[in-house]
């Protein structure tokens, strides 16, 4: 289900000099992947647009993608989409290595479109192929259809547990996967429990 400004999170911040950052609080078996401070996102529905190219956070987790905004815009703070309800995801192609573009159809909604920009083309491709893990383990437990160009070289021959919610609090980076070929067949499920 794509979720509007209903997302509870807290607000963290580690010494007077650093800025403030909006940590999603989890969910039960929730693990986090990859998290991002330095994008902008861009989200419309079939029947509204709710943000353009606003400064936000990005969590990418076994269970949901979340974007929170650093300041609400027009009554918008922050959206959701939970994976298990996702029917189809869809990556659209675009002109710049540094944006993450795709549509997702829930059981809820028709037509979501996301746009993650980052600030540099390896902070987007580390978040494109941890999406590409969790498309390709979701359809595996028929979560979503197998049609989707995110499935498209998600070669992953490991990957690393997700952090533990207070890793990602406290702002450690996220381990960058390897590449290697392998049958999406032996990518293991990932329900990691918060730490």
């Amino acid at each position: 289900m794509a979720s509007i400004n209903d997302i509870p999170y807290q607000v963290i911040r580690h010494n007077p000099n650093e800025e403030t950052r909006k940590v999603p609080i989890p969910l039960a078996s929730e693990g986090f992947f990859f998290h991002n401070e330095r994008m902008k996102f861009t989200v419309k529905t079939s029947s509204r647009h709710y943000a353009t190219k606003l400064p936000g956070f990005v969590y990418l987790t076994n269970r949901r993608l979340v974007l929170i905004a650093k300041e609400p815009k027009d009554s918008f703070e922050s959206f959701q989409i939970i994976f298990e309800e996702v029917l189809s995801l869809k990556a659209s192609r675009t002109m710049k290595s540094t944006v993450s573009s795709y549509v997702c159809h829930t059981v809820h909604e028709h037509g979501i479109q996301v746009e993650l920009e980052f600030h540099n083309a390896a902070q987007c491709q580390t978040y494109n192929d941890y999406m590409k893990m969790i498309v390709v383990t979701a359809a595996a437990q028929n979560l979503a259809p197998a049609e989707t160009d995110l499935m498209e070289a998600s070669h992953l021959e490991y990957v690393e547990l997700p952090p533990s919610y207070s890793t990602v609090a406290a702002g450690v980076t996220d381990p960058i996967l390897e590449q290697t070929p392998i049958h999406s067949s032996r990518i293991p499920s990932y329900s990691a429990a918060t730490q």
